[in-house]
């Protein structure tokens, strides 16, 4: 836990240090995704629709999971945690502050919680190809060890993070994060201009599109 937030922490002061390109705020730019999480979609959604499925949120707290996933930066996150509070998060939906409707929803360590194509949390990152093909792109963050590799499905408005979990041999879903495709196009272009500058994030998607055609049977 304490490596996962470092790591995030890190990440996002890159991220403000670069400087993401926000987005005009233009309600038509923001199409809801094709996909669901936990049967809510950004967009579409709300924060009461999120406690009737999964009963009342431990904490509201500054969101970043949207400016991390390329959308705004003054957000709040509803969390859902282990033993309340400031415990371990499993679940989160941020919305603009002031505002109901959902724009990110995030899965982290409920394995029990996933897309409408079934994929979840804790699966090997071979489910992620077996359900939505192989990634429009991929990126390394090398900032900490071990390093973290994103999957973005762009039209899914789907990030698929992948962790090596001690006693798994190859990488394993660690966080699902589903968002509104523009804002996927974003976070695209600032990591772009990341690895350009070389700050720790590397754009694997060549690499990795020939390494998992191969691993495939």
């Amino acid at each position: 836990m304490k490596t996962d937030v470092a790591h995030i922490a890190v990440i996002i002061w890159l991220l403000l240090l670069l400087g993401l390109v926000n987005l005009s705020g233009k309600a038509a730019d923001l199409k809801p995704p094709s996909e669901t999480l936990a049967g809510l979609k950004p967009g579409v959604s709300s924060v009461k629709d999120a406690v009737q499925r999964l009963g009342s949120y431990s904490i509201i707290v500054p969101g970043w999971t949207e400016f991390y996933a390329g959308g705004g930066r003054t957000t709040s996150a509803y969390d859902w945690t282990i033993s309340g509070g400031y415990g371990s998060r499993v679940f989160s939906v941020e919305t603009t502050v002031g505002q109901t409707t959902v724009n990110v929803v995030m899965v982290d360590r409920h394995p029990l919680l996933g897309t409408s194509r079934g994929l979840r949390v804790f699966m090997p990152e071979s489910d992620a190809w077996a359900r939505y093909g192989m990634p429009d792109y991929a990126f390394e963050w090398t900032v900490l060890r071990p390093s973290v590799v994103e999957l973005f499905y762009l039209d899914e408005g789907l990030i698929v993070v992948l962790s090596q979990v001690p006693g798994r041999q190859n990488w394993t879903i660690t966080k699902l994060i589903l968002t509104y495709p523009t804002y996927l196009f974003n976070a695209v272009a600032m990591r772009e201009r990341q690895a350009l500058a070389n700050h720790q994030v590397t754009d694997i998607t060549r690499s990795y599109l020939v390494w998992s055609r191969m691993a495939q049977p």
